[in-house]
């Protein structure tokens, strides 16, 4: 797809006819299209009444729609989706639900987040499982990653939980690659997924992971509040609900009969939900097929590598993304001379109205290239870190 027709977005996301906006990887800024679909929602329900029979009609098949368009987008199948709020719901979901014993271990990274971390030593605290970090570099080359994982794996090893990119330096992990090596060893693998849906080109048959967890906020331009976890179909029945609904039951009386669903993913799912967000989510989903995810993986990998190159001949910036194409992304992470990260974060926002934002470990200024910026955007922000530095 043309420059031309990937920037055309930019009319219709308000937030950047007033900011320079590179932290999609926390949340990116929504289209209109978006932001009008969760309110055009709201408005009919608030105006027909959120229990009158034909609400309530629309209501039901919402989450059914979800898993339709979230498989469609990402190659799953729908019975393999679970409708969360966000990527660390996903997470607990699967870290929580499996049948962990005393002594089994977990293997996660050094650049991993903290929303894999703690929910894992949560688990280290409450089921006495071990958690052990793989140190990873950030120019290491594919064929080092899966080996270091390999050489760090145990005959205790149940789980490996990590993130697809990290949010911290944008290293792309090879992931097919390690789940084939997991499976091969007998674990099964998680995968944080938040800094990967509508970044890059997600196959979820194709990656092998067992479980995926992702969020519509980040890159994907949806509302807070809307997520997805991919839970490989035979994985389903052995995944346990750590919370339940009237929808985890098959069936059930006040007698004490009581039939679970086990293979479905409606077991995961509560009662009320917004159903505006969700909308929205569809819409985020439509715009990302709409605009292309092969062009928009290429895009932001390109905006990466060029905001790294512009920023390697600043004197005083130290990079501390990859500089490697196979393994790089659209975020790009750095240091200011000895300044601190949040400090450097603040006078681009008072400086230039420069998003991005402070990574505390490793502790960096962490910027976020998506397919709607420009190069002048990556121009404004390399003249101001020039004279920070």
């Amino acid at each position: 797809m043309a420059i031309d027709s990937l920037l055309a977005m930019r009319d219709q996301i308000p937030a950047l006819r007033k900011v320079n906006y590179l932290n999609s990887g926390w949340s990116g800024p929504s289209p209109l299209r978006v932001v009008d679909r969760v309110v055009d929602y709201l408005r009919w329900e608030a105006e027909e009444g959120p229990t009158a029979p034909h609400v309530l009609a629309r209501a039901r098949t919402l989450h059914e729609e979800v898993r339709l368009a979230v498989a469609a987008t990402f190659n799953a199948q729908p019975d393999e989706i679970v409708t969360t709020a966000n990527t660390t719901e996903g997470i607990n979901l699967v870290l929580n639900g499996l049948p962990w014993v005393a002594g089994d271990e977990a293997l996660t990274y050094t650049f991993e987040h903290h929303s894999v971390i703690v929910p894992l030593y949560h688990l280290r605290e409450r089921m006495k499982i071990r958690v052990r970090f793989v140190r990873l570099e950030v120019d290491d080359r594919p064929e080092t990653i899966v080996a270091k994982f390999e050489a760090a794996m145990t005959d205790a090893t149940r789980l490996l939980a990590l993130s697809h990119i990290s949010y911290s330096t944008g290293l792309r992990l090879p992931i097919e690659a390690i789940c084939a090596m997991a499976h091969a060893r007998g674990a099964q693998v998680l995968v944080d997924g938040a800094q990967t849906a509508g970044h890059i080109v997600l196959d979820l048959a194709a990656t092998g992971a067992d479980y995926y967890a992702f969020t519509g906020h980040k890159w994907l331009l949806g509302p807070d509040g809307a997520g997805a976890l991919f839970v490989r179909r035979d994985r389903m029945p052995h995944l346990q609900p750590t919370a339940v609904s009237i929808h985890a039951a098959a069936s059930f009386d006040v007698e004490g009969a009581y039939v679970p669903k086990t293979g479905s993913p409606d077991k995961f799912q509560l009662t009320t939900v917004n159903a505006g967000i969700f909308h929205g989510f569809l819409e985020a989903l439509a715009i990302y097929r709409d605009v292309g995810p092969a062009a928009i993986e290429a895009r932001t990998r390109q905006l990466g590598l060029l905001l790294r190159s512009k920023l390697e001949t600043i004197p005083g910036v130290t990079i501390f993304s990859p500089s490697h194409e196979e393994t790089a992304s659209g975020l790009v992470s750095f240091r200011v001379g000895a300044l601190p990260a949040r400090e450097v974060v603040d006078r681009l926002w008072e400086r230039g109205r420069i998003v991005v934002r402070a990574v505390d470990a490793p502790s960096v200024v962490r910027a976020a290239c998506h397919y709607f910026n420009t190069e002048d955007d990556l121009e404004a922000l390399v003249a101001e870190i020039a004279a920070l530095a």
